[in-house]
């Protein structure tokens, strides 16, 4: 049951948990960041700090779609986050939890490009396995909560599968080196990054059409996922 806008303030939580979950938020994070800046030697806390362009001194538009995409990317996790915490007891807190763990995790290894440099360089793990881990976590969280995902707008998280799909198809060695016998790569290496951003705006719709239902305890007039229209 969906707990109306009149009663979430009603939902029982601790009355100190807000506050520290506000103070961990503005200092304790921050002062952690700050402290592992200063303690390693590897680069310089500055360019730890500034801002990357500005570092490299780039052209600032380098990088802006992208950029903005795992803004909205990351936004939707956190929307996520804080609707499983309002529907902890409406039913649809592990269906928000799951996915918004997942929409951070994946933003943060697209902006800080984890399984690309990151843990090759650091672990020696090659990209294929942790590409392979979040597409195992994507379908085991598509199959556990099917039923909610047919109630809501589907088709919308069926056409991000599609766009995230082909961007993997492109990124691969075998399979990029044949569309090359047709295509150059000044054609081809754009069509990945173009296909991963449709991608995530298609998957942020979807789970921000999902959170504001939820929010407004309002569902599509029809729960036959047949009959469902965008």
């Amino acid at each position: 049951m969906v707990n109306p806008p009149n009663q979430i303030a009603s939902i029982p939580c601790h009355k100190d948990a807000p506050r520290l979950w506000i103070y961990a938020l503005g200092i304790g994070i921050p002062t952690l960041l700050t402290a592992a800046a200063m303690w390693q030697n590897a680069i310089p806390i500055l360019d730890l700090f500034a801002d990357p362009l500005r570092v490299v001194r780039a052209d600032p538009f380098i990088g802006a779609v992208s950029n903005f995409s795992i803004l909205v990317w990351f936004g939707t996790g956190m929307v996520c986050m804080v609707t499983s915490v309002v529907e902890v007891e409406g039913g649809s807190g592990g269906f928000f939890a799951s996915v918004g763990i997942l929409t951070l995790i994946l933003s943060l290894d697209d902006m800080y490009q984890l399984h690309e440099a990151v843990l090759p360089t650091l672990f020696g793990l090659k990209e294929r396995y942790p590409k392979a881990l979040y597409l195992i976590a994507t379908l085991a969280f598509v199959v556990h909560f099917r039923r909610k995902i047919l109630s809501l707008n589907w088709p919308l998280l069926i056409a991000a599968g599609i766009c995230f799909a082909g961007s993997l198809v492109i990124d691969n060695p075998i399979l990029n080196g044949l569309l090359t016998q047709v295509l150059n790569h000044s054609q081809i290496d754009p069509m990945e990054d173009i296909l991963k951003t449709f991608g995530i705006f298609l998957w942020s719709a979807f789970f921000l059409d999902a959170a504001q239902l939820s929010l407004t305890g309002t569902r599509d007039k029809s729960a036959n996922p047949r009959n469902y229209r965008l």
